[in-house]
Parts: structure tokens; sequence; C-alpha cells
């Protein structure tokens, strides 16, 4: 919960926001107005500091760097799948000999992870699985595809974000030369500093 939430609830019923709180802040995002309630003006406060935050350079995720440094292992990890098997298998094999190759590299990896979903206070399971889950920081979606498709990207990314992991690799092993089938998906503002 954003820290000024509860100083709005002690606010007195009628609060008029000024400009010596945003000095600085761009115009766009000012909303200065007479609130109703200290409800309306604690929503309206946490809106108007998460727009102030997005529009400043938040703090690099936590994971990034790990994430980053272990991505390039990855993708040689997978390259060496792909250049030992070949185009044309399924995805189940190649998954399998990714983790081979992780765990030959000493890279902690699990494979066919349950993703856990949240909406307003119900937890649940769905049939969800990630194809390969590094270190708890990064994400590895393997296709066989003839070419990759918005769709994965968006699995991808849902992925990213329902677990909070900064970095995920799409790796489509379809591809001749697998350099031309690897997408790196970072989240937003994941890699700032």
């Amino acid at each position: 919960m954003h820290p000024l939430y509860n100083q709005a609830h002690a606010w007195p019923d009628k609060v008029i926001r000024t400009t010596s709180l945003v000095d600085g802040v761009p115009p766009e995002l000012r909303c200065f107005s007479e609130v109703d309630s200290p409800r309306e003006n604690a929503a309206n406060l946490f809106w108007f500091y998460t727009k102030v935050a997005k529009k400043r350079k938040e703090a690099m995720h936590p994971l990034y760097p790990k994430a980053h440094a272990l991505s390039s292992k990855v993708i040689g990890a997978a390259i060496e799948v792909h250049r030992l098997k070949g185009p044309g298998l399924i995805e189940s094999i190649y998954e399998k000999c990714l983790m081979r190759e992780l765990e030959l590299q000493g890279i902690a990896a699990t494979n066919q992870v349950p993703v856990k979903i949240e909406y307003k206070g119900l937890v649940f399971e769905e049939p969800l699985r990630l194809d390969v889950f590094i270190e708890n920081c990064l994400i590895v979606e393997n296709k066989v595809v003839e070419q990759l498709l918005p769709v994965h990207k968006a699995q991808l990314l849902s992925y990213m974000k329902l677990l909070n992991v900064s970095l995920g690799l799409l790796i489509n092993y379809h591809e001749p030369v697998l350099k031309n089938g690897i997408v790196r998906l970072i989240l937003e503002g994941a890699d700032k500093p």
C-alpha cells in the first residue's frame, strides 16, 4: 500500500492539493482539484505518484543483472543442443536436451513449472507450465514452429508478468540457424538503472 494512503485518511473531508507537492513534475501529470473525500484523495494521490514514478527512471529489477548474465549462457547451451540435434525434432526433445546441457554447465534449472495465478485474493493453479525456469530469474519458452508469432511473445510476456521475472527467452528450434529463432524479452523498466 502506498505510504500516503494512511495519511490521506487522517486528513479532513475536503482537501485541496497544492502545487508544492509536485514541483518539477510535467504539467500533463498534474491534477489539482478539490477532492470530496479522503478515500478519493488517497486514490488520486496513489494514481498521481504512480504516474510520477513511471515518468522517473525506476530502480532496476533486482534479478535482472543475474538473468542478463545467465541469458548468454542459456543461448550458448541452446545453440549447442541445436548444433548436435539440428532442426526438425519435437519440442519436448529439445527441452530435455537443453535441461541436460544446462546441468552439464552447472546452471540450475527446472522444467514444466506450474504457474500460480492470483486474482483479487483467489490463488489457483492452471495447466499453464513454463518450459524451463532457470535459477528463479529467467524463463525459457521452447518452440518448434515455422515462424514465431505475436501470440508466442505474448505468452512468454504473460508468464514473466505473472511470476515477476524480468527476462525471458523464446527459442524456435525449427530455424536452420538458431540465432535467427531467438527472441529476448525484457519486462518494461526492468533493465533501467
